[in-house]
């Protein structure tokens, strides 16, 4: 926090000190100079007194912000989103190789960041996801099986298909995809997307989903965001109730009616039963 720009409030690639002894973007505090005729004398967005316009490149700074990241001793709501920030440690880059040469698991959470832009540092690019996450399902794995459900459902970088991508959510969660166990849930819940609504499969979804501990769970495992909807989710009285709130449920007809097994595991040729032709368009999922 300390060494976060006082305008945007996130950690700067290229840290600039001002006169006024604070850092700064560079782009920041130069667009706040140019709120200021040029002479006219500025006022520091920090102390609110005035300053002057020289501006100071704070290398050792810079380095520091740069092994705290590396680091990963700091949290990530303080590092920028942009281009010009300090976003990606020596770990992520080392993933992105391994994507890039065709690893199954680092093309699936590689094409997550791109689907749902949620990786600071790398800009949401829903094609590249989805081009990533097929490549790495049709390589076998289960996370981006799920991951590509979901897509199919929504219309996410392909043509929507919801038959398709109900299967491969279930298929998914069935083989222990916590992702895919929540949207599960989430639909089923809402009456969303195409599903029925069903407040038991809903539930026990969602229990899945929560219980599901992954090999690699920083990567695959379910954010705090997730985990707080389950728990408001499954504290609620009624679905009717939780469609209100949680704003999952649209003018979606209850138009699917699939079997789910009553365990995780089952036989794989269970799937969503097909679509009736006029589907209506789904809701917005993809916040939660």
């Amino acid at each position: 926090k300390r060494f976060a720009c006082h305008i945007c409030r996130k950690l700067p690639k290229v840290p600039i000190c001002a006169e006024d002894g604070f850092f700064y973007h560079e782009e920041c505090i130069r667009g706040e100079f140019e709120k200021f005729d040029k002479n006219e004398i500025v006022i520091s967005p920090a102390t609110r007194e005035p300053m002057g316009r020289e501006l100071i490149p704070a290398i050792t700074i810079r380095s520091l912000i740069e092994k705290i990241v590396i680091g990963e001793n700091v949290d990530k709501k303080w590092v920028g989103s942009g281009n010009d920030h300090v976003v990606i440690n020596e770990d992520d880059e080392l993933l992105i190789e391994d994507a890039e040469n065709g690893h199954s698991e680092s093309m699936a959470i590689l094409g997550r960041w791109y689907l749902f832009g949620e990786k600071p540092g790398i800009e949401r690019n829903i094609e590249k996801g989805y081009d990533l996450i097929e490549k790495a399902a049709e390589s076998g794995n289960n996370h981006a099986v799920g991951y590509r459900g979901f897509c199919l459902i929504e219309g996410l970088g392909v043509e929507r298909n919801r038959e398709d991508g109900g299967e491969d959510l279930l298929i998914a969660a069935k083989r222990g995809s916590s992702f895919a166990a929540y949207k599960l849930g989430c639909m089923y819940y809402a009456g969303a997307c195409g599903f029925k609504l069903d407040n038991e499969r809903a539930k026990k979804w969602l229990n899945v989903a929560k219980n599901i501990l992954h090999e690699n769970d920083k990567y695959f495992g379910l954010t705090d965001t997730e985990k707080n909807n389950i728990k408001n989710y499954l504290s609620l009285k009624s679905s009717a109730t939780l469609s209100s709130q949680s704003g999952f449920l649209s003018s979606d007809k209850l138009v699917v009616d699939d079997e789910v097994p009553t365990q995780i595991q089952g036989n794989d040729h269970d799937s969503v039963s097909e679509l009736t032709a006029n589907s209506p368009p789904c809701c917005n999922c993809t916040s939660g």
